[in-house]
């Protein structure tokens, strides 16, 4: 993951009392600390969902930045946490770390992500890939059984696990581009689309196809994984 090293807000405090001096307002939405109490309670809006944060201090401006805890994740609303508070003078600042939502897939259909080459036409063959946010993939079905009998149909079925609070859609598409299936249950529900391919009986033409898989997020902020299954053949 690439780090986004993005300051956003500076805070000054003291046990003599809580003085605050904001930095220049940077790029859309920028998220910024709304509270700071002596106690060491923070409060800070605009931490997108699918972005990672950490919360720095130092004792003067133009020196090194010592983190406080663990990276936070955002959670696009407003976020809370204490970190600890000593005699001296300190500046606090929340750092943009860039997104947490990340996967091996490619960002459109030309770019998809070979996921390998299976038969379809015979017993299950499987292949899963877990990651976060949209991505594309492509899987090659093929007619691995030549015999000129009936019963070689190619069946495919690709299936979506999401993380909780998380509704994410799957599309199929051929080896044009072109959206064959489609899958739209709501949050936290699965998504599954099957489809078989008929194999002429008493034929030797080559069923064999390419197709593409698409995972699109349609709502929900959540960096957790969803889970990519394509299973070809099988009973």
């Amino acid at each position: 993951m690439r780090k986004l090293f993005v300051p956003l807000m500076l805070w000054a405090i003291s046990l003599a009392g809580l003085l605050s001096q904001p930095a220049p307002a940077q790029a859309q939405a920028p998220t910024r600390i709304s509270s700071f109490a002596p106690n060491g309670t923070m409060v800070w809006t605009n931490a997108q969902g699918d972005r990672v944060y950490r919360i720095q201090t130092t004792t003067k401006p133009g020196q090194s930045w010592t983190n406080l805890g663990s990276d936070v994740q955002g959670t696009g609303t407003v976020m809370q946490v204490t970190v600890p508070m000593t005699n001296a003078l300190a500046f606090f600042r929340i750092a943009d770390m860039g997104t947490c939502c990340t996967n091996n897939g490619g960002t459109n259909f030309s770019s998809a992500v070979s996921l390998g080459a299976y038969c379809a036409d015979g017993l299950a063959n499987q292949v899963s890939v877990s990651g976060c946010g949209n991505a594309w993939y492509r899987v090659r079905a093929n007619e691995c059984n030549t015999s000129l009998g009936p019963g070689n149909d190619l069946k495919v079925n690709v299936t979506l696990t999401v993380p909780a609070g998380m509704d994410y859609d799957l599309y199929l598409y051929n080896s044009s581009g072109t959206q064959t299936y489609g899958s739209f249950q709501g949050v936290n529900t699965p998504e599954a689309i099957s489809f078989t391919v008929a194999d002429p009986a008493f034929t030797t033409s080559n069923e064999s196809f390419d197709f593409g898989i698409e995972v699109r997020r349609y709502s929900g902020l959540n960096c957790a994984a969803w889970t990519l299954t394509a299973t070809l053949g099988g009973p």
